[in-house]
Order: structure tokens, then sequence, then C-alpha cells
């Protein structure tokens, strides 16, 4: 077998159609210097000019050693060790999760992570806004920011192990998409579920949710010490759910704007106070089987509801109402539309919610538009009847 000759002059070196070169590299973790070496180029004067790049990002500390990891492996890394060291609420892993593997991974994931660039991440995040959904619709602007997000995070892993050289998604504006209108029921739709349900066990669970906009986790989670019937108030503070198929129960709300005290109507402290009145029969005819708990929403032996319980409750009653589909969720943003189609003002209601103000804006946009077209109309009239 005969060799092509190879050709090393001032540290480069010719092997066949192709030079490469050796350089010193201070490891980041050590900082001991490792020979590395950088091949492919076709002409000397291209492997010169790559020696001086990588030589002067080594003095700048933006040396990223070539690997051939992709974004998949990469992405797989870093969501293993942000779950281990518990950076992810549990309520959240499976958000971070399904954005990981249905999006980033099924559409990134082959591509090797140093090859990544603005321009494919800008064409992936077009594309879920326009056909992101798996039967080819759009993704709401939500999923396509949460996407961005975890895409972002993941990136900046890449950085601090010097995988690449920046984030990418510092340069990427994230598309808009569209905003997914909220689904609500009306005041009267609201009042036909309430009669329906009246009576059942579970009627004061479903009074608070409509009463108060509160999340399904945050009323699961109540307990009486949360309820004071003189004040006419309930203290949201906790959240009691699901998450990866386990009960899950948190000392604190979805966000800080979520640990919030409720004003309460008359009759919704009068249902709450029946309420109290039934449980405490069904803590008598039990007898010494009752488990004190202390919350609010219990099974006849005193535990507390399973999370799900008031989902198909609701999804029950709906039906008795002959109601269109909603989610439960459907009933706080029942709860919010009303209040904002009624006047009142929006850092109110989300003080109520328990959220932004922007968020509200941004996701009950179409009541307060029809608001406007009604200030619009009552203007005109009171112009023309002067």
């Amino acid at each position: 077998m005969i060799h092509e000759k190879s050709q090393q002059k001032d540290g480069f070196q010719k092997r066949g159609k192709f030079w490469s070169y050796r350089m010193r590299i201070p490891d980041p973790l050590t900082g001991k210097t490792k020979e590395v070496r950088f091949s492919g180029f076709l002409t000397k004067a291209e492997a010169q000019s790559d020696r001086k790049i990588r030589e002067a990002e080594s003095l700048e500390g933006r040396f990223v050693k070539p690997t051939k990891i992709t974004v998949k492996e990469h992405f797989e890394e870093w969501f293993r060790v942000k779950t281990a060291r518990e950076e992810i609420k549990t309520s959240s892993v499976e958000y971070y999760r399904n954005a990981m593997e249905w999006y980033i991974i099924r559409r990134l994931g082959q591509i090797a992570l140093k090859d990544l660039s603005v321009e494919q991440i800008e064409s992936f995040l077009i594309d879920l806004t326009q056909r992101g959904k798996r039967e080819g619709s759009p993704l709401s602007r939500s999923t396509v920011r949460g996407v961005a997000i975890t895409l972002s995070q993941g990136l900046d892993r890449g950085v601090k192990l010097k995988r690449i050289p920046q984030n990418l998604m510092r340069q990427v504006e994230i598309p808009k998409g569209t905003t997914k209108i909220v689904s609500s029921y009306s005041a009267q739709q609201i009042k036909a579920l309430l009669q329906k349900a009246e009576g059942h066990r579970l009627y004061a669970f479903l009074h608070l949710a409509t009463h108060t906009g509160a999340r399904r986790g945050e009323l699961n989670a109540l307990l009486w010490s949360d309820f004071d019937p003189d004040k006419g108030t309930i203290s949201i503070s906790k959240n009691r759910g699901m998450a990866n198929g386990k009960i899950l129960e948190q000392s604190t709300t979805k966000s800080k704007n979520g640990m919030r005290v409720i004003e309460l109507d008359p009759e919704t402290v009068r249902v709450l106070k029946q309420h109290k009145t039934r449980q405490n029969q069904e803590r008598l005819l039990i007898g010494e089987a009752w488990k004190e708990t202390g919350f609010i929403f219990t099974r006849e032996d005193g535990d507390p509801i399973y999370p799900t319980t008031p989902t198909a409750f609701f999804d029950k009653v709906r039906k008795k109402a002959d109601l269109p589909h909603l989610p439960f969720h459907g009933l706080r943003h029942s709860h919010a539309t009303e209040l904002l189609r009624s006047g009142i003002p929006a850092y109110i209601v989300a003080k109520r919610l328990g959220d932004e103000v922007q968020t509200v804006l941004k996701t009950y946009a179409h009541a307060l538009k029809e608001d406007d077209q009604l200030s619009a109309n009552t203007y005109a009239e009171k112009i023309q009847n002067a």
C-alpha cells in the first residue's frame, strides 16, 4: 500500500488533500492546557485563519471544543440534570418535558448542537406558529413562547459547558403567532350550571370556583382555617394537584401573585357555612372512622378529595345543564370575563385571580374589545341625543 506523504511546516500539516493544525487549549474545568487537533481545511490559508480565530476565542475564554453531541443528546442531559437538582417545580416538569420531546427534539434533535444556526431556530419557531400541532394547525402564542424559553434554557447550559460559544436564542425574535381565544360561560349559563349541581355534596366547590375564579388546585388545598366567615374571606396560599400521576401538595401557589385573600359575597359565605354543617353531619355518621384533616373539601371519611374529582363532577353537571364543553379552568375564565364586562378594572381582576395585570389584559382582550365597542356606541348615542 502506498501512503501519501504528509507535509508539515510551522505547526500546520497536510495529509492528502486536507490541511490541519494543532494547538494547546486551556481546559475550562482544570485550567491545564491540552493539545487539540483541527483538520479538514482545503488550503493552508484557511487553516491559518481558523487558528487565529480560535486563539482569540481561547484568550477571551470563548473557545468551544469541537463536539459531535446532538441537540437531542444535549437536551436530554439538560433535562435529567435540571430535574435531578429540582430546579423545575414538580408541577412544571411535564410542561418542560413536552416542550422538549414534542417540539425541540422531534424537529431539531438530529442536528449537531454546534451546527445549530439562528436561521434554523427562526424557521423552527415560525413553523410551530403556522402548523405546530399534530394535525397541522397553528400552536398558540403561549405554547410557542414556552418552547422558546425551554430552548433558550437548554442552550444556556450548552454555553456553560463550552459546547457552543453563545446562546443563539439571544439573536432570535420569537414569532407572535396567534392568541388563543379563551372560551367562557355567560352569567346565565353559570346560573344554569349551579342549579343542576344544587344538593350535591360538592356543590360548594363548584359555587366557589365560579364566584372566585380560583384555580382547581387552590380550591383543593383549602383548609377550614383559610375561611373567615366573619370577614367573609378565604386565603389562597397552597396548591394540591397531580403531577406524573401522583398527588402533589405544595405550600405555595402557582406564582407569588397567587398568594392572596379573596373577598366573598354573602351568598358564597352562606354556601360554605352550609357545606360545613353537611361535613359535620358526615363526621357524626361515620364516627371513629372519620379522619380529621382540616380540609374544606373531603371525601365522606374526612380525607381530602382526589385532585381530579371536581373536574369529573363539573363535566357531569355540565352535560346535565346541556352546556358546551369547557375545561374546569374555563370557570376561572368565565369569572374574569364577566367581571371585565361589568366594568371592573383589570388590576382588581388580576389581584382577585392572583395574576399579572398584563396577563389579564392579553388573555381577556376579547372581552375588553367588546366593552370598547359598547363604549363607542354609548358615546355616539349620547352625542346624538344631546
